[in-house]
């Protein structure tokens, strides 16, 4: 019989859940789930979403102007005869891909009678979300399984990935130790370039 898996299983739903009876609106709210596991959070300040695409220059660097050997000799020729190898070809831009959407997200919790299921367990949550599941020796080990991340039901990417979750733990807590409030933040990011067509359809 094969060894069961290893690893902490998750399952349900924690933080400001149901957001109804924290009287907030569900377009205040982030849902981001794993499997059977799910966190709500309120959206918070500086959250962001970006997309970039690398536009690049290739030729730009091939003017004598811009090669280091000829630097000088291509400052004397410029300042004495006024001018310049660079032409508005050589700056033509060529597209080298997208990189994937990523997210900055901040992410509030805050207690209102249970700050360990409310604060604590999406805190933990968070970080098994963004966690392998390795062996000591062995091979085979696990890599952090994706995400999916809904922000306030207007948005919605699957098969996500966390970079890094970031939790301050000098915020008040209860008698038992546990943060009555605490502001995460998210680096989340795509696996992949998104299509024009698929980001069309990432808007809800």
């Amino acid at each position: 019989m094969a060894d069961k898996e290893p690893g902490i299983k998750l399952s349900g739903v924690c933080g400001l859940n149901p957001f109804e009876r924290f009287g907030i609106s569900e377009h205040l709210c982030c849902w981001i789930s794993q499997g059977e596991a799910m966190v709500v959070g309120v959206i918070g300040q500086g959250s962001s979403r970006s997309l970039t695409a690398k536009w690049e220059a290739p030729l730009e660097q091939s003017n004598v102007g811009s090669q280091s050997a000829f630097e000088k000799v291509s400052a004397v020729i410029q300042a004495s005869i006024q001018k310049t190898s660079i032409s508005t070809f050589s700056t033509t831009q060529i597209w080298d891909g997208n990189t994937p959407v990523k997210f900055n997200l901040v992410l509030d919790f805050f207690a209102i009678d249970n700050a360990a299921e409310q604060v604590m367990k999406p805190i933990q949550w968070l970080e098994v979300f963004a966690s392998p599941q390795v062996n000591g020796l062995k091979l085979g080990g696990r890599i952090p399984d994706r995400v999916t991340i809904n922000v306030g039901r207007k948005m919605i990417f699957t098969g996500c990935v966390i970079e890094s979750v970031s939790t301050p733990i000098d915020k008040e807590r209860d008698k038992a130790g546990n943060l009555i409030r605490a502001q995460v933040t998210l680096d989340i990011q795509t696996l992949t370039m998104q299509n024009r067509d698929t980001l069309a359809g990432t808007w809800l």
